[in-house]
């Protein structure tokens, strides 16, 4: 298995040379790491994935057009809903209370998306090492993915869309819906070398975020691994 990888790994710098001659391009997979204006590294790592396709115009330099996009998972909460049962009241005045009882179990999921459309400019240094600058605009969408399970007595309708067919106990009901985007620009810097790069990205503010978040997230840095050819 050790010699398999090995020659994945030789194979992968002798295409990326064999390919080098021609008009550039690369494909990208890695990671984001988020800072704030409030703090540094925040909780937010995002799965980024990037495809790049450009055209020499003078020895080293080349230009071209790049589209990268990332994911990451706000928050995950699980937790259930319940109400009243009238028909249990126990003592009376001060002493009145009611019993509590499970209506449905509740898990959703908050996911951020970026789509990235961005203009480049690299320098390659003998199809080894790469130095790219890139600037553009950055989408940000984020939506909402749940589940409700009725685990109650009786049956229900799904309260988010009163169109859904009845939840009878024990069935489960699951949607996703988008929430509001914003628009925001991006300017980064790449560096690669062989199969590896490092890469800085600053997002500007250019509409007010539609949610309300106690500071933008300006600031990201990435590595992972790129095949360029």
């Amino acid at each position: 298995m050790n010699k398999l990888a090995l020659w994945v790994i030789v194979g992968c710098l002798v295409g990326g040379e064999a390919f080098g001659s021609t008009d550039p391009g690369a494909l990208g997979l890695g990671l984001n790491l988020e800072s704030t204006q409030s703090s540094g590294i925040s909780n937010y790592v995002r799965v980024n994935l990037f495809l790049d396709a450009g055209m020499r115009f003078f020895g080293p330099l080349s230009v071209g057009f790049e589209l990268a996009g990332d994911v990451t998972r706000v928050t995950d909460q699980n937790f259930q809903i319940t109400s009243w049962d009238d028909s249990s009241v126990v003592g009376i005045g001060q002493w009145t209370s009611f019993r509590t009882l499970p209506v449905a179990q509740a898990t959703y999921s908050l996911w951020d998306w970026d789509v990235s459309p961005r203009v480049y400019l690299s320098y390659d240094l003998k199809r080894t090492v790469e130095v790219l600058g890139f600037a553009g605009l950055d989408l940000k969408m984020q939506a909402l993915d749940y589940t409700l399970k009725n685990v109650g007595t009786y049956v229900w309708v799904d309260p988010t869309n009163y169109s859904n067919p009845p939840v009878y106990v024990g069935q489960s009901v699951h949607s996703s819906s988008w929430l509001s985007s914003s628009f925001y620009g991006v300017i980064g810097l790449r560096l690669s070398v062989d199969l590896y790069y490092l890469e800085y990205s600053r997002l500007i503010v250019l509409s007010r975020p539609s949610l309300d978040w106690d500071s933008n997230l300006l600031n990201r840095l990435g590595f992972g691994v790129s095949l360029r050819f």
